[in-house]
């Protein structure tokens, strides 16, 4: 389990606090927990070759 299908289960139980959905929910819209676009950066900025270096010593 992710942490983005973990947080649609808590923003589900009824006994939680609305203030604390909220801020799941506020995460879940924001795809917080989804780090790839952060790391990786959008499908614009992926390498679509690579190119090929040889080390001489």
């Amino acid at each position: 389990m992710d942490n983005a299908e973990a947080m649609r289960e808590l923003v589900e139980i009824e006994e939680l606090g609305e203030y604390v959905k909220n801020i799941f929910r506020n995460r879940l819209d924001k795809r917080v927990e989804d780090q790839n676009a952060r790391v990786f950066g959008d499908e614009s900025l992926a390498m679509k070759t690579w190119s090929e270096y040889r080390i001489v010593e």
